[in-house]
């Protein structure tokens, strides 16, 4: 099933989301250069992407096995 939200909660839902990440990554070695590059540039290269990812995945291994 597909729930379709409305355009206001799916910007509340995208700021929360932002704000979960960046949280997680500023903790994470390496996170900080994640985070920093995308405030630089407002996008990653491959390479940060990939870097990110493994990041977030590690991070949701530990916290929900």
């Amino acid at each position: 099933m597909t729930v379709i939200l409305p355009p206001n909660e799916r910007q509340r839902e995208d700021g929360e989301a932002e704000r979960v990440i960046e949280k997680i990554l500023v903790k994470k070695p390496g996170g900080d250069r994640v985070v920093k590059e995308y405030t630089r540039t407002k996008t990653l290269t491959d390479t940060t992407r990939r870097q990110m990812v493994n990041i977030l995945t590690a991070e949701m291994t530990e916290t929900h096995g």
